[in-house]
C-alpha cells in the first residue's frame, strides 16, 4: 500500500482463532483467564507497517495520513469467519478480503477434539457501518460475504464494549507500539473510558467486541465478534477502564464467552453498502 507514492504497508500476516488460558498481573492484582469463558484471536504480521520508530529522511508527505481499517474476526459454533478491509480517505478499497474456516470434530482417545478445516476464500466482501453521533465509534454494522458460487451471507454485528488500542501501544504518547525503550522498561498508565475524548488522535484506534448474527430472520445463528472496527488484537475487553503495563494491555474486567453469545439480529441501518473485491 502506498501513500503519496511512498510504501507505508507491505506485510505478510496470519490470524489464528482459539481460546485463552492463563493470567494477567498488574499492580498486585491477578485476573484469571479461563478457556471455557474466553474466545480469542491472535494476529501476527511481518514487513513494513506504519508503527514503531518514525521513518526518517526524505521529502515530507504532501497528503494527510488517513486510513480506514475494518478487522472483524468472528467465532461461530461451526467455525470462524474473518473480514478485513483497508480503504483510503475517499473510501476506495486498498485491500478487501473475506474468509471462512469450518470447525471439524473427531474422537481421539475417547474425547472429542476440534481442528480447523480448509479455508474458503470469498470473491468479494461488503460492509455497512453505523457510527455513534459525533464519534468514530461503531454503533452497529453489517458485513456481506460473497462466495465464488455467488451466494451471499449477511452478518450483523452489535458491539457491547470498546477497547482502547493505545493500551497496547497504538498511538500511545509514551508507550508507543514498536518503539525501542531499552532492554527493560516497566510502567503502566490508567484512565477512565468515560473521560476520554473519542476524537482525540490517541483514542480513535478502537475495536469493539460484541455479538453477531448470520442470516436474516428470527432463527439467525449467533456468534462472538472479537473485534469489529478500527483494529483488533485480543479479547480482554474493559468495562470501566484499563491500564497499560510496559506497553501491553491489562483490562479491569473481561467479556466472558457466554456473555457474548446469543445477540438478536440487528435492524437494517442507514449508510451505503460498500463492496470490495477480495
Amino acid at each position: 500500500m502506498r501513500r503519496d507514492q511512498r510504501i507505508f504497508m507491505d506485510v505478510t500476516r496470519f490470524t489464528q482463532f482459539g481460546r485463552w488460558e492463563g493470567w494477567i498481573d498488574c499492580a498486585g492484582e491477578r485476573i484469571a483467564i479461563r478457556p471455557e469463558q474466553t474466545w480469542a484471536t491472535r494476529d501476527r504480521s511481518w514487513g513494513i507497517r506504519p508503527v514503531g520508530e518514525p521513518d526518517a529522511g526524505g521529502a515530507p508527505l504532501t497528503v494527510a495520513p488517513q486510513l480506514f481499517f475494518l478487522w472483524a474476526p468472528i467465532h461461530w459454533n461451526d467455525g470462524c469467519t474473518h473480514v478485513c478491509v483497508f480503504e483510503d480517505a475517499h473510501g476506495r478499497a486498498l485491500h478487501a478480503e473475506g474468509k471462512r474456516v469450518a470447525l471439524e470434530s473427531s474422537v481421539q482417545g475417547g474425547s472429542t477434539q476440534s481442528s480447523s478445516g480448509p479455508v474458503a476464500r470469498m470473491t468479494a466482501v461488503g460492509h455497512r457501518i453505523r457510527y455513534r453521533p459525533g464519534t468514530r465509534q461503531m454503533q452497529g454494522a453489517e458485513f456481506t460475504m460473497i462466495e465464488p458460487s455467488g451466494n451471499q451471507q449477511l452478518i450483523s454485528v452489535e458491539p457491547i464494549a470498546l477497547f482502547q488500542m493505545k493500551g497496547l501501544g497504538y498511538r500511545h504518547p509514551q508507550w508507543s507500539h514498536g518503539v525501542w525503550k531499552g532492554e527493560l522498561a516497566l510502567g503502566y498508565d490508567s484512565w477512565r473510558l468515560a473521560d476520554l475524548d473519542p476524537l482525540n488522535i490517541h483514542n480513535v484506534h478502537i475495536p469493539a467486541p460484541g455479538r453477531s448474527a448470520r442470516g436474516p430472520g428470527p432463527e439467525s445463528e449467533s456468534g462472538v465478534v472479537l473485534s469489529a472496527g478500527r483494529a483488533s488484537r485480543r479479547l480482554v475487553a474493559p468495562r470501566a477502564g484499563h491500564r497499560a503495563v510496559g506497553g501491553h494491555q491489562r483490562a479491569e474486567s473481561r467479556c466472558a464467552g457466554p456473555a457474548l453469545v446469543g445477540g438478536p439480529e440487528l435492524p437494517q441501518g442507514a449508510g451505503d453498502l460498500v463492496i470490495g473485491r477480495a
